[in-house]
């Protein structure tokens, strides 16, 4: 799903760049990245929980490769002719960033996993129970609903970086700001409600309870 809605953000992205007539036709970046899309599409309705299948490494370092390439196939291709020695140095580098930027929550994810494995004296390749998904769970949300809370960082992060290189990073702050601090809330009230209600459920029940 994160790699999905990363790789929408990039084709998006670098559609509108060909379209701009800013990278040399034929570019085959946009079709890397929707094809990557597809591929997350196609296999989500049998890996949404409960899981049917799991996609594995073979999967996974799959869908690395089509975003690599489409991110290499689009970085660096400006026309030196037509472009400035600072455009030429951000149409080499904004492809980059911008897909790391997409993917951040899983980066970010690996990341805290290895200093939180090597700072603990153990292998960054030994498993853990300290994944954002795993703390959202212990938070009191399902699997799913974690699933849907990283979805949304991932939807909120690439539309962010897209109002940035698209429109205006302005209008690109105001978004994150509002929409990650109702995310944000969220995520840490929601259980703290829910586990309310359910404590004064089962008040009520007990009080209801005939006497003898």
């Amino acid at each position: 799903g994160i790699v999905a809605i990363g790789a929408a953000a990039f084709f998006i992205y670098s559609r509108d760049l060909a379209e701009g007539n800013l990278l040399p036709q034929p570019n085959i970046g946009p079709l890397v990245a929707i094809i990557a899309v597809g591929v997350c599409i196609g296999f989500l309705p049998f890996n949404f929980n409960p899981a049917r299948i799991f996609m594995g490494d073979s999967g996974s370092l799959l869908l690395g490769l089509l975003m690599a390439v489409a991110t290499s196939v689009v970085g660096g291709r400006a026309d030196p002719d037509t472009q400035s020695a600072n455009g030429q140095t951000y149409f080499f580098l904004a492809p980059i960033f911008i897909s790391l930027l997409v993917l951040a929550v899983p980066i970010v994810d690996v990341l805290f996993a290895i200093i939180r494995r090597t700072a603990s004296g153990r292998s960054f390749t030994q498993a853990d129970m300290g994944h954002l998904h795993h703390r959202l769970i212990q938070l009191g949300h399902g699997p799913r609903r974690s699933v849907v809370i990283l979805w949304g960082w991932a939807a909120l992060l690439s539309t962010v970086v897209l109002f940035s290189a698209l429109y205006s990073t302005g209008s690109a702050l105001v978004i994150f700001l509002i929409v990650g601090s109702a995310l944000s809330v969220f995520t840490v009230l929601h259980p703290r409600i829910r586990r309310h209600d359910a404590q004064v459920h089962e008040a009520d029940l007990v009080g209801n309870e005939p006497h003898a």
